[in-house]
């Protein structure tokens, strides 16, 4: 689907709602943002804390372990 949108004075764009709806994107998300060659290409970014908790369950982990899983969900989805 094609989607036709400005940039505001700001810079700023407005993903459509129906866009938002169904990437399953609502307020406070991250999107990483990456450029190729003309394109600009936006990627809902992964909770690496969710992955982790449904593969090991509810436990707490430690601020390094929790860098370290972040770091590693941005050089994945740098990846693609």
């Amino acid at each position: 689907m094609t989607y036709r949108i400005k940039i505001d004075r700001k810079g700023r764009v407005v993903i459509p709602k129906k866009v938002r709806e169904e990437m399953g994107i609502g307020a406070d998300d991250v999107l990483l943002m990456f450029v190729k060659g003309d394109s600009i290409i936006l990627k809902k970014e992964k909770d690496p804390f969710k992955t982790l908790e449904e593969i090991l369950g509810d436990i707490t982990f430690k601020r390094d372990i929790r860098r370290r899983a972040y770091e590693e969900a941005v050089r994945e989805a740098e990846g693609d």
